[in-house]
């Protein structure tokens, strides 16, 4: 037992050690011909093949930075900051590396704009920026793929995001919400090509002149466009299809100007797949706090939450399409329209044995089908007044419908040893038409 023990320790240690070399550490760091620190130097490994990820790193107070590289990958490594020359070097490395760097002034004339491009990422106070077209290998199709390259991103199989471990909790395009400012249908649908830079805002604050008063701890990511997509039309159709007879049609379209935002997004597909969620539902609505209110726990008993957070059918065909627009009016005054609808097909089936214990040997079998078909709309209008300074009024109100019908069919089967009895019941089942129309709802800030 001590020599089998022995034995598998030494395997664990060994399986640890193998997986640890993997990974090699390479820090140091970066001065000026001076001999001064400079905090704040973007140092970029960018891998030359597809096998390893990119890393990235900052350096701090003292000038220091640390880079996590995978042992034997080729990475092109970058060192930049304002106003200095940038280095470019090709590295591999076999062992944990310390590498210093002097940073030479740059003597060229250029303007500051131009010199920033040259910067993969930006920190100032709470926003980092993130130059996308240095993290691009021009593989990407949508903003989720160019998230994924982002340092410090994360982005799960439900396109919701992370910066630094933090959960985004809302998405903007050029400073606009994209719908209800739900990252996940922005994250697989708005096209790669489009993408110029990606903001992190920690601490965000919907009211502009209460950043910094307020205790703000939400996380928001404001996608910048290229200057040619400043005013654009664009989409796609990605379609798929399957055994079974299974397909998925996927057609978004986008037009944007720096004072119209008009986004559509279509969803058609026979896999049970949700474009919008139990979850989004209760963002659209206000969120979490406002639906478990008490005057407001009939939002997730409703129709619409129940179809939403069902899991256990054989069979759900979706046809889901969502169109919202931006407008501003006048100089500070914004109207937005939202409009999301669903209508679905579901079937569900049960089957039961049971056994009676008797003198006659007696068996059942029951069938339970389920058939439903149900109509959902919500719609959202906001009027905003927001002058950046003193004044925020707005004014929304929310318009929902639901209309359902549902089928249930029961099939029993007794069988013993003196007869066959088949037994069929079927009952139908039709909900009434639903209409909710909230009251508008204003508030106002005045400092």
């Amino acid at each position: 037992m001590q020599v089998k023990f022995i034995i598998v320790l030494f395997f664990i240690s060994f399986s640890v050690s193998q997986v640890s070399s993997q990974n090699i550490n390479l820090k140091g760091s970066i001065k000026d011909s001076l001999g001064q620190v400079l905090p704040n130097t973007n140092v970029l490994a960018k891998p030359l093949t597809n096998a390893a990820d990119f890393q990235f790193a900052i350096s701090g107070t003292e000038g220091k930075y640390s880079l996590k590289l995978q042992k034997s990958h080729s990475y092109e490594l970058s060192v930049t900051h304002l106003g200095f020359n940038k280095i470019v070097d090709t590295i591999s490395l076999e062992d944990d590396t310390q590498r210093n760097f002097t940073l030479q002034n740059s003597t060229e004339q250029l303007d500051e704009v131009i010199i920033e491009t040259e910067m993969a990422v930006i920190v100032k106070e709470d926003t980092i920026t993130y130059r996308t077209d240095q993290f691009k290998t021009g593989e990407e199709r949508k903003l989720r793929d160019v998230l994924k390259k982002l340092p410090g991103m994360k982005v799960d199989r439900a396109g919701n995001v992370t910066v630094n471990g933090k959960p985004v909790t809302k998405l903007m395009v050029d400073g606009k919400a994209f719908f209800t400012g739900d990252e996940k249908l922005a994250v697989n649908n708005i096209p790669a090509d489009a993408i110029g830079e990606v903001e992190a805002l920690d601490n965000y604050s919907e009211i502009a002149f209460l950043k910094g008063l307020e205790d703000s701890n939400r996380m928001a990511l404001n996608i910048k466009l290229k200057e040619g997509k400043k005013r654009f039309l664009f989409g796609d159709v990605a379609a798929a299809g399957g055994i079974k007879n299974r397909y998925k049609l996927n057609p978004t379209l986008f037009y944007y100007s720096p004072k119209t935002a008009v986004n559509i997004i279509g969803d058609l597909n026979n896999t049970g797949q949700k474009s919008f969620t139990f979850k989004d539902y209760i963002d659209f609505e206000g969120g979490y706090d406002k639906a478990t209110n008490s005057n407001n726990l009939n939002l997730v008993r409703d129709n619409f939450s129940q179809f939403l957070r069902q899991d256990d059918f054989k069979f759900q065909k979706n046809q889901f399409l969502a169109g919202s627009i931006s407008q501003e009016l006048i100089p500070y005054l914004e109207f937005n329209a939202y409009s999301i609808v669903n209508k679905s097909l579901t079937r569900r089936g049960k089957s039961t044995n049971l056994d009676y214990l008797s003198d006659v040997e007696n068996q059942e079998t029951r069938m339970n089908r389920n058939r439903e078909e149900s109509n959902f709309s919500i719609s959202k209008l906001k009027l905003e007044y927001d002058n950046l300074s003193s004044v925020n009024y707005k004014a929304n109100t929310i318009i929902k419908t639901s209309d359902a019908n549902t089928i249930e069919g029961l099939q029993s089967e007794t069988n013993n040893r003196e007869n066959l009895n088949l037994r069929t019941q079927q009952t139908r089942i039709t909900s009434a038409y639903h209409k909710k129309s909230q009251p508008i709802n204003n508030s106002l800030i005045h400092i």
